[in-house]
């Protein structure tokens, strides 16, 4: 039953972009019913694609060619972020401070923060080039931990598990920081740029179904 299966995903060229879109689809609907961040439809799409991949015995090598098409759409949708930055300048340009502050603070934290994990748990210098983007957008991050000699695919996962991180404390933060004042606006744009950095990773690699499917 295996082998005929996959003599028959074998000569289907799109069987892994259907699989990809399925799971993502299926994980979104989880996502909206419960509404819950950790339901996030990236690492339930990854789930399930793993467990069909498992049960059914298919080589992650098939899989990730046939769904290769819905990787060369990463790129072209981080880069697209530019119109609707575009769209807000002058809104942009009204908060610089607020914005090259959240950015600034973010930046030095993701760093820091990889750092003193490199130092505590005694990582290698592969593992630590693999850790160090975790909070860049997922088709900048893979490539960054590739040219340091880290592990793309697994920098992938890092980014995502962060951004759901970042979804599930980010009002906790607020709360221990006593950043309540959200409707002020000399509060808000600062708030939304912390919140921004601290869910970076997450946002963009959900901008595409790219999910550690089609690494």
């Amino acid at each position: 039953m295996t082998e005929l299966l996959n003599g028959f995903l074998s000569g289907s060229a799109a069987w892994g972009v259907m699989l990809t879109l399925a799971a993502f689809a299926l994980g979104t609907l989880i996502n909206r019913a419960t509404g819950k961040a950790i339901f996030n439809p990236l690492l339930l799409g990854s789930i399930f694609v793993i467990i069909l991949l498992s049960v059914l015995n298919i080589p992650y090598a098939d899989y990730k060619a046939s769904a290769s098409p819905v990787n060369y759409l990463l790129l072209p949708a981080t880069i697209s972020l530019a119109i609707p930055l575009y769209e807000k300048w002058d809104l942009l340009k009204e908060n610089a401070a607020a914005i090259i502050a959240g950015i600034s603070v973010g930046t030095l934290v993701s760093l820091g923060s990889a750092l003193a994990l490199a130092l505590a748990l005694g990582l290698t210098r592969e593992q630590y080039a693999t850790l160090l983007p975790k909070s860049v957008t997922t088709a900048i991050s893979m490539d960054v931990a590739a040219e340091l000699g880290g592990i793309a695919a697994l920098t992938g996962a890092i980014v995502i598990l962060t951004g759901i991180a970042g979804n599930l404390l980010a009002e906790s933060v607020c709360k221990w920081f006593h950043i309540t004042e959200m409707t002020d606006p000399h509060f808000k744009n600062s708030n939304f740029m912390l919140l921004a950095e601290i869910e970076y990773g997450q946002r963009k690699s959900d901008l595409v179904v790219e999910i550690p499917f089609g690494l």
